[in-house]
């Protein structure tokens, strides 16, 4: 039986959204957006209204501290409650949502956060990725990490492999992990010195 997905957008987090991934697949978008939040690309809302009976754009009516996160949260708990085998995405950069996540996979009920749309794993198939694609990929996952206040890019070889197994979902041999490490030190996006590793973006 196809599992369906559902996938909680916050997008005061996250804004890059290409919902052409959707197409064809068992899944349904909610779009939560915050109450200060007044623009949006013509493409996604060209997207969105293309997708209509697949996302669900949802508009807070008040501000506050986490006032979006307990919208989200109460959403993902009304559709969890509807479709407990459905596996429920969070797509935030708010590490808080570790919570719900956790609170979720405590019931037995499919839960995960990520931090980038496409690589939500219905909405790809890693395997079938070239190796430019999934370059691409490791890149956009490193240029996030790069974001947040201490630069939590992996420091080490070891580390920068756990990662890459993160962004594929654990669905790559060693080898085609050792090759994306390669791809990126041939592209010179990074550069190792022993197990240190050093990027040049």
């Amino acid at each position: 039986m196809t599992k369906n997905n559902y996938i909680f957008v916050d997008f005061e987090s996250v804004q890059d959204i290409d919902l052409t991934l959707i197409e064809g697949r068992p899944v349904k978008v909610f779009l939560f957006i915050g109450e200060q939040q007044n623009k949006m690309s013509v493409e996604l809302l060209m997207q969105v209204h293309r997708f209509h009976d697949q996302v669900q754009l949802i508009k807070l009516q008040c501000t506050g501290k986490n006032a979006l996160d307990f919208v989200l949260a109460h959403h993902t708990g009304l559709q969890a409650a509807a479709d407990p085998d459905g596996f429920f995405h969070i797509l935030s950069r708010d590490k808080g949502f570790a919570a719900l996540v956790a609170h979720l996979k405590d019931r037995n009920i499919w839960a995960a956060r990520t931090e980038v749309f496409a690589e939500i794993p219905a909405l790809m198939d890693v395997r079938k990725l070239t190796l430019t694609e999934r370059l691409e990929r490791v890149k956009l996952r490193l240029s996030t990490m790069k974001q947040t206040d201490n630069d939590g890019r992996p420091k080490k070889r070891t580390t920068l492999r756990t990662v890459i197994h993160s962004v594929f979902h654990k669905l790559l041999s060693d080898a085609e992990v050792e090759a994306v490490m390669d791809g990126l030190k041939q592209r010179r996006w990074i550069d190792f010195a022993d197990e240190k590793v050093a990027y040049q973006f």
